[in-house]
């Protein structure tokens, strides 16, 4: 009785249901078996197998089952229409917040527009501290440039708490460092901290680069108040007998010999006429007073 057909009974069956294991001897019987109990005849993938009746057959079943899942997913992702209505990342809040944040510690941070490629890079962020303040802290992105060995790092998560000596012996100390790092840049570790100054580019509007001498042993935090930052800092290591080609102002005090803080950018401008007169010579700075007096006069008639 159990080999005969369950949907005629009178031939043996050829054919066995994948979902309901219902026996059929021909298709006309595999029709009519699904019309009466509203069967699919797909197999369930996901329906539950004892362990003692698990074979390799099932474990080949889940293998393709999780295949055809992820499959379904990289479809899904590279969908043009989900792609074209997908929902921009929330980064817009976050570089709010980090706005925010600097400006509580006297840093001037400039957000660029989305479509520089500096923007896109820029991986800074607010964080929560730890312990019961729960201050928040800004890990910051550094870009660190080694003109000298025409290298340049990147860290993309320094805690502002951090010393900059710290951070910049993970490069050239002699011992400690990467040893790569340690390889490229085999003449700032020759010359150590004591023969390395770093410097911070000044965000003005000159010709001339404008540089600020920073103090390695105090902390990203401190080096940044009071200065400008476009999206994420920029620092200099220069080698001290290349360092006097990085001009800064002369109201920028010296940062390794100094306590006193660096003044905000906006001071370091002069103006146009200044700029342009004290570089002349006596002869060509006259004829530069008498251009500008039959300027006035032009103007006046």
């Amino acid at each position: 009785m159990d080999m005969l057909c369950e949907s005629c009974h009178k031939l043996p069956f050829k054919y066995k249901c994948p979902k309901c294991d219902r026996k059929s001897c021909s298709l006309s019987c595999v029709k009519q078996h699904k019309t009466e109990y509203g069967c699919d005849g797909t197999r369930s993938k996901t329906s539950f197998v004892p362990l003692s009746e698990f074979s390799d057959n099932h474990l080949l079943s889940d293998y393709n089952f999780l295949e055809d899942v992820n499959r379904y997913l990289e479809c899904n992702e590279r969908d043009p229409i989900r792609l074209l209505n997908r929902e921009p990342k929330p980064k817009y809040h976050m570089s709010q917040k980090l706005k925010l944040e600097a400006s509580r510690r006297e840093i001037d941070f400039i957000q660029l527009s989305c479509a520089f490629e500096k923007h896109k890079a820029n991986t800074s962020r607010v964080v929560k501290g730890k312990g019961p303040s729960r201050l928040q802290k800004i890990h910051w992105r550094i870009r660190w440039l080694f003109p000298q060995c025409d290298v340049e790092y990147l860290d993309t998560n320094v805690c502002e708490d951090e010393l900059l000596v710290n951070v910049l012996n993970k490069y050239i100390h002699p011992t400690s460092s990467d040893p790569v790092a340690r390889h490229r840049l085999e003449t700032y570790v020759m010359a150590g901290l004591e023969g390395v100054k770093l410097f911070m580019k000044a965000e003005m509007s000159s010709s001339c680069a404008r540089y600020y001498p920073l103090d390695m042993s105090k902390s990203l935090g401190d080096n940044l108040s009071q200065k400008t930052v476009v999206e994420f800092p920029e620092f200099h290591v220069v080698l001290e007998q290349c360092s006097k080609q990085y001009v800064h102002h002369p109201s920028i005090p010296d940062a390794c010999s100094s306590d006193q803080e660096a003044p905000v950018v906006k001071d370091l401008c002069v103006a146009p006429s200044e700029k342009h007169t004290a570089s002349l010579p006596e002869s060509s700075s006259s004829l530069v007073m008498l251009a500008q007096s039959y300027a006035e006069c032009t103007d006046s008639e």
